[in-house]
């Protein structure tokens, strides 16, 4: 006698559903939480360290990669929102301190990756690609195409994520640097149609750049869409803070359960190489943004933000809901982004070349 046919609720929610439901669920109940304790960053750090903690328990929690790139969509919608037709002239005013973050990558890569490779005893190549400051999905990308230790990398850039993502928003508020979250932006319209049909064309773009295999590239593909749009006037309206929430805490479920799957993250020599690539480029990031203070006139908590090496998804978050500007701390994350991301394919061609010419 066959089974009879599952109900639609029973083929919606199966067994593979059930894993990234739980992820949510905890996510969710964790960020309220965080909330009502006054948190920094509550909707983000409360998924982050629950469900990092569940996943490290061997809780069956998962992420979904869709539900990942439509918060990712979301978050960049939102940082274009922040830009207006003035904001060209203000970022033509930010070209040094952005220049700055050129001078800081190839800092934090060269302490690091020395003390990596003489310190650890890692080879060259491992060393350069755990020390390079955020993008770990781009890096995991290229260097594969090298001969670089990809679990040592793995492990080295999850401890730098794992503090950053974590300790820094509590550290930034006890310096009084988290004045306010973005869910509470103001001097914006009401979310209505045209704003609905950009955030439509963002979709579509970030797709498009997903299909490509870019890095990062459904918020890299909404920003691109949302920035170009609110700089020509075209959209004024605030993301509404429920849509916000959703997505930092989809965003925190992925960061989380990306932590937590690594049970070797406390293993020896790639702990140490995360605590050392996560110590360097924290102390470049604080030294470019007391010099940025010099001549500019952002807050010194905000240059800190712009400089930090975290990833770029993690730190647009973060950007958000630290209640600075976020159009300023995007513009110089995606700046660094692009940077070490060429970087690293120099590298890769140079090794390949090596390869070929030994050949």
């Amino acid at each position: 006698m066959s089974a009879p046919p599952k109900s639609g609720w029973s083929r919606a929610i199966s067994h593979k559903s059930l894993p990234i439901i739980l992820g949510l669920v905890i996510g969710g109940c964790s960020g309220a939480l965080f909330d009502a304790l006054g948190a920094p960053a509550a909707w983000l750090t409360g998924p982050i360290i629950a469900v990092a903690a569940a996943r490290y328990g061997r809780l069956p929690i998962a992420a979904s990669p869709t539900i990942r790139d439509g918060c990712f969509i979301v978050l960049g919608f939102t940082i274009g929102s922040y830009v207006d037709p003035g904001t060209l002239e203000k970022g033509l005013d930010w070209a040094p301190s952005i220049a700055l973050v050129f001078v800081g990558c190839l800092a934090t890569i060269l302490l690091v990756s020395l003390f990596l490779h003489f310190g650890n005893g890692w080879d060259r190549t491992t060393s350069f690609f755990s020390a390079i400051p955020g993008s770990l999905v781009a890096a995991l990308s290229i260097a594969a195409t090298t001969k670089a230790d990809l679990q040592k990398m793995t492990i080295c850039h999850l401890t730098r994520l794992a503090l950053i993502s974590t300790a820094f928003p509590f550290v930034m508020a006890s310096l009084g640097g988290l004045p306010g979250g973005a869910e509470s932006q103001t001097g914006q319209g009401e979310f209505g149609g045209a704003e609905f049909g950009l955030l439509m064309a963002a979709s579509v773009a970030g797709f498009i750049l997903l299909r490509a295999k870019i890095p990062a590239g459904a918020l890299l593909g909404s920003l691109a869409v949302s920035l170009a749009a609110h700089a020509a006037g075209l959209a004024n309206a605030a993301t509404p803070s429920f849509l916000l929430i959703a997505a930092y805490v989809g965003v925190g479920v992925y960061v989380g359960s990306r932590i937590g799957a690594g049970r070797e993250i406390f293993s020896g020599g790639a702990f140490i190489g995360g605590m050392a690539s996560l110590t360097g480029g924290l102390s470049v990031a604080a030294i470019l943004a007391l010099a940025a203070s010099q001549f500019t006139s952002a807050p010194l908590p905000q240059l800190l933000f712009a400089y930090a090496p975290g990833g770029i998804e993690v730190m647009i978050v973060l950007a958000l809901t630290s209640g600075y500007d976020p159009a300023f701390i995007g513009l110089h994350q995606i700046a660094r982004y692009l940077f070490v991301t060429a970087l690293m394919l120099i590298m890769s061609w140079l090794q390949n070349a090596d390869s070929r010419n030994s050949s």
